[in-house]
Formats: structure tokens, C-alpha cells, sequence
């Protein structure tokens, strides 16, 4: 979903004022993780970095990763 992820950047940036974007890479619940998203991405770092520099190209904002390093990212939560 990079292109969708670089969409959204995009839109933000031209219609909205924001000082940075975040992406959550600290989501633990299962319902995110068994989509790859989330905590999941720390486990696809190369896809992590698609997403991030997708979103560069086209904002120009920084961008952080949040991450939750006390959550495995193979142990998703259930919720």
C-alpha cells in the first residue's frame, strides 16, 4: 500500500499545516498486524522503508516512526 500511503502524504500536505507525519509502527492489535501494518512492518524493514521514503517524495515534512519496543512484533495483541 506504499502508493496509497504516498496519496494520503500528499493530501495532507497540499490541503493541510502540520509540523511532522508519523508513522505507527507500535500498533500491537491483531486485526493491524495480521495486515502486515503495525508492529508487523518492524519485521519488513525494506517495506518500512518503501513507505517512508514514498511519503518523503511527496512531503515535505519530517516524518518519525513510532515504535513500541517493549511489544514483540511477532506477538501481536489480541483485541
Amino acid at each position: 500500500h506504499v502508493d496509497q500511503m504516498a496519496r494520503c502524504a500528499e493530501l495532507l500536505a497540499d490541503e493541510a499545516r502540520f509540523d511532522f507525519l508519523d508513522l505507527n509502527c507500535g500498533c500491537p492489535i491483531d486485526l493491524v498486524y495480521n495486515k502486515g501494518m503495525g508492529s508487523a512492518l518492524l519485521e519488513r524493514p525494506a517495506r518500512l522503508e518503501d513507505l517512508v521514503r514514498a511519503t518523503h517524495r511527496v512531503a515535505p515534512q519530517p516524518i518519525t516512526v513510532k515504535v513500541r519496543p517493549s511489544q514483540p512484533a511477532s506477538q501481536p495483541a489480541n483485541n
